[in-house]
């Protein structure tokens, strides 16, 4: 119960990323961020998912997206909002 406590805390009082996030795979390159969070779950259409990165709701490893595109590397962490949160894992193209 500690152990759950302290994760709360963290994540809610503190706003750090959670130890436990959905994953969700992308091929190695540049990919398109509104694709991506619509493709994930995370937006419910690829213009909302546009409209959070233009209002700056979007953030890659605690930093602020604003391109409609991003170099994404495995173990990337993606903040959607206040409480969405995301892991890349990058798979060879094949």
């Amino acid at each position: 119960a500690t152990a759950a406590a302290e994760e709360w805390t963290r994540v809610f009082s503190r706003h750090g990323a959670p130890d436990e996030m959905p994953e969700f795979a992308v091929s190695a390159g540049e990919a398109v961020l509104a694709a991506l969070l619509h493709d994930a779950g995370a937006a419910e259409s690829r213009a909302a998912a546009k409209r959070l990165v233009k209002q700056g709701a979007v953030s890659l490893n605690g930093e602020k997206v604003s391109a409609q595109t991003v170099e994404l590397a495995d173990g990337d962490v993606l903040q959607i909002g206040k409480r969405a949160w995301l892991r890349i894992r990058v798979v060879p193209a094949s």
